[in-house]
């Protein structure tokens, strides 16, 4: 029986049997994986934790016939304070969505890794705005995962001014004159566009530098950045804000 070290962030947790759970990781090493955590549902399992929702560690996994069980693990991080703010909690699950669906099996996920335990920090602070940090966080693995949005010029006449608009479609800015009376458009204030040009290649350290703008600007790229990966993946991904409905669940 063969046995793996790999760190990871559990981004999806299924109930299994009377005391078991399913996980999916997103580990740094391996990409995208599924582990078997026996037993982890008893009130005194050292895996209770380990099996949690966004819980971040050092997984030992035996593989035996094709399948991972989760051994043990050493826990380096909870996001405990996801759990406080319910915007938070479901933002948090749909980071970890999109970090799934882009994660491949077998395949090191180093930067994105990365981005994605930043991504979860940034969400645990309650005085950031939860729409500045989805915005940062995505149009960074928009960038890693070759998908960035071209901002310099309008994609249909080629000016690299007055550009207002955002066409999802061509994944790129439309100028005032060519986007004029066009619904489909996301309109975008100018200090937005041009914040959305330089947050893929800000390093996670610079967040707090552009942390005023992404307050102001936040919920001007946020719904737009969502809405083109919603585009791309394949996957329904879980809904990122709070469902305010009597029969809305939180995420598990």
């Amino acid at each position: 029986m063969a046995s793996h070290k790999v760190l990871g962030v559990v981004t999806r947790a299924v109930n299994y049997r009377d005391h078991d759970r399913i996980l999916t990781l997103v580990t740094r090493e391996r990409g995208k994986l599924t582990a078997t955590a026996r037993g982890c549902r008893k009130p005194q399992s050292k895996l209770l934790t380990a099996a949690s929702p966004f819980c971040y560690g050092e997984y030992v996994l035996n593989e035996r016939n094709g399948r991972f069980y989760v051994s043990q693990c050493t826990v380096r991080e909870t996001f405990y304070n996801l759990r406080l703010r319910p915007e938070a909690l479901y933002a948090a699950t749909f980071v970890c969505g999109v970090a799934e669906e882009f994660a491949n099996p077998e395949e090191p996920y180093l930067k994105q890794f990365s981005l994605l335990l930043h991504g979860l920090s940034l969400l645990s602070r309650e005085e950031i705005p939860v729409e500045g940090a989805l915005a940062f966080y995505l149009a960074r693995m928009l960038d890693f995962e070759g998908y960035r949005l071209v901002t310099e010029r309008c994609g249909i006449c080629g000016r690299t001014d007055n550009l207002k608009y955002m066409d999802l479609e061509r994944g790129g800015a439309v100028c005032g004159t060519c986007g004029f009376g066009r619904m489909e458009l996301f309109p975008l204030p100018e200090r937005a566009m041009r914040l959305l040009a330089v947050l893929p290649q800000m390093p996670s350290s610079a967040y707090d530098g552009a942390g005023e703008l992404l307050a102001e600007y936040g919920k001007d790229l946020e719904p737009l950045l969502e809405a083109y990966v919603r585009g791309i993946v394949p996957r329904r991904l879980p809904p990122s804000k709070v469902a305010y409905n009597f029969h809305a669940e939180l995420p598990q």
